[in-house]
């Protein structure tokens, strides 16, 4: 049982799919395992079915802001300290598996290397986008995702002539109109 949770907050991990993982830390059931995802439990169980149930709706929150976290039950899911008292405590380690954060750089200009860098640092994921090949190279932005990225619908010139081979007047550059493979 406890295998094929692994197995599937592996996969999800992978895919990056936001998932939750809460396990019993103390009390009843210690080691007992539930997977949760943003639409609900997916698998594994507490040991009761309250339990799993108000766990399962802590730990999409906790997932929502990112967050991992121990948090105390009662034996069958009672959070108030009026319905604790004389009761066992069920401590639950929910750690939250979520995407990182995406952010999108449009413009390729001199202080753009600097802000990638500092995003990158503090976890997001970068991707800089500009329809200037000279600028958007991945020599220049290395620290993002997948290098810069020509935008094609902003590669068009907007009086470049018909052909693909002539020189745009305005610009003076060769026309930029993409091909069907560019990226």
């Amino acid at each position: 049982m406890t295998t094929v949770l692994y197995d599937e907050l592996r996969d999800r991990i992978k895919a990056e799919e936001p998932v939750a993982l809460a396990t019993v830390i103390d009390g009843p059931h210690r080691g007992a395992k539930l997977l949760v995802a943003p639409d609900g439990p997916i698998g594994g169980t507490l040991g009761d079915t309250d339990l799993d149930r108000v766990v399962g709706r802590d730990a999409q929150a906790e997932l929502e802001a990112a967050r991992s976290g121990v948090r105390n039950y009662g034996p069958q899911g009672q959070t108030t300290p009026e319905d604790l008292e004389g009761s066992p405590i069920v401590r639950v380690y929910v750690e939250s598996y979520a995407p990182p954060p995406q952010m999108w750089i449009f413009g390729a200009v001199d202080f753009t290397a600097a802000l990638a860098r500092v995003a990158k640092v503090l976890g997001y994921r970068v991707a800089v986008i500009d329809a200037r090949e000279i600028f958007a190279t991945r020599r220049r932005f290395r620290c993002s995702r997948n290098g810069a990225r020509r935008s094609r619908r902003a590669t068009r010139c907007a009086s470049s002539p018909t052909t693909r081979s002539s020189t745009c007047r305005r610009c003076g550059g060769r026309s930029a109109r993409p091909s069907a493979t560019s990226a």
